[in-house]
């Protein structure tokens, strides 16, 4: 049995060293979506936004790519020229078919690969009145393979060929903002967001259709950019937010909260502090109910870091997974587990001098 602080990989212990690998340095600029999930294979399938116009005069190509082997991916463009690039959400459903949700700065769209080959819808928001939001956008898929875009507190269903659209009830809510979604075994959504002018308050909600409860996770916060929120198979609530200069001499800090079924309570605590955090991070639960977050690290030296965090045996491990001196990172990070609950994780480098996609696990 491996320490707490180590990792198991094929039946040996050992510190979690991350190989890091670029899967596409053919732009000049990657937007700030990208996302992965891992399939039954424990294969990555990636999805991100490339350019190759400056950064004043950006249109991307939406890209995906899937690993065939340690070493190989096939690369697909399955969108052109289009001027977005800001919110991407990918996942696969029980069959293995890939659901992608983009942002193309005029509508949410939406891409399904079930035969072999793409077919994309760009008029979800026409069809179900659905308010469109250039920022936290999300996508979860039920127990019945449907998909549900979620953004600007609505969000639309396919259900046999055709879409629908809801709002989410966010109760006496003065400003909601920035939410993240995720569903349970029994098609429940739960959302963490936050409220007020300044982003102080963090909460919780829980429900679909018509049926909808809130309350309050925790206040005194700085809250910017984005969170994660996650259910294990039990049925336990997890999320992970950053707290802006809420740290010792004004570090930000990286939070973790977990409520078990049936209680009221959230137990919360500090994973990691630093100069900068730039509040980006990613979760996810592995087999055995345990936490695994991505998330940026900037020091005010200009120093970047990606970082990932675990928790095991009741103690934060935190180790660095890229910190390449040349690397400038941007946009978003994610991060998935695979059936050996091995992290796999992806992130934009966008250097201006060598910007690439970077993807890392432990080997």
């Amino acid at each position: 049995r491996c320490e707490y602080h180590q990792f198991c990989v094929d039946g040996s212990c050992g510190p979690a060293q991350f190989v890091v690998q670029d899967i596409d340095t053919g732009g000049t600029w990657f937007g700030e979506g990208v996302d992965l999930v891992i399939d039954t294979a424990d294969r990555p399938h990636i999805s991100y936004v490339r350019s190759y116009e400056s950064y004043d005069d950006l249109h991307f190509d939406l890209i995906y790519v899937h690993q065939t082997s340690s070493a190989d991916w096939d690369h697909n463009i399955l969108v052109e020229d289009f001027p977005g690039g800001r919110n991407i959400a990918l996942a696969l459903d029980s069959q293995g078919n890939s659901h992608l949700m983009f942002y193309d700065n005029v509508e949410l769209s939406y891409a399904y690969n079930g035969s072999g080959s793409w077919e994309i819808d760009r008029e979800i928001s026409l069809q179900t009145a659905m308010p469109v939001s250039a920022w936290h956008n999300s996508m979860v898929i039920d127990s019945d393979d449907n998909p549900h875009l979620v953004g600007s507190f609505h969000y639309a269903s396919k259900i046999d060929g055709t879409w629908y659209g809801y709002p989410i009830d966010t109760g006496d809510a003065e400003s909601p903002d920035i939410p993240a979604v995720a569903i349970d075994g029994d098609d429940n959504f739960h959302l963490l967001y936050t409220d007020g002018d300044d982003n102080s308050s963090l909460h919780y909600l829980r429900g679909k259709g018509s049926e909808w409860e809130t309350e309050a996770v925790g206040s005194g916060y700085k809250l910017y950019t984005n969170h994660g929120i996650a259910v294990d198979d039990s049925g336990r609530l997890h999320i992970a937010f950053v707290d802006d200069e809420g740290g010792s001499g004004g570090d930000d800090r990286l939070m973790y909260g977990t409520r078990d079924v049936g209680e009221s309570n959230w137990l919360i605590e500090e994973v990691d502090q630093g100069d900068n955090l730039v509040r980006r991070l990613s979760m996810a639960i592995d087999s055995k109910g345990r936490p695994h977050i991505s998330y940026h690290d900037y020091e005010f030296d200009s120093k970047y870091q990606l970082k990932y965090a675990r928790k095991s045996d009741g103690q934060w491990v935190v180790a660095v997974v890229d910190h390449d001196a040349d690397i400038q990172l941007h946009g978003q990070t994610a991060i998935d587990v695979d059936s050996r609950d091995i992290p796999h994780i992806t992130y934009c480098n966008c250097t201006s001098s060598d910007p690439s996609v970077r993807y890392s696990t432990i080997e």
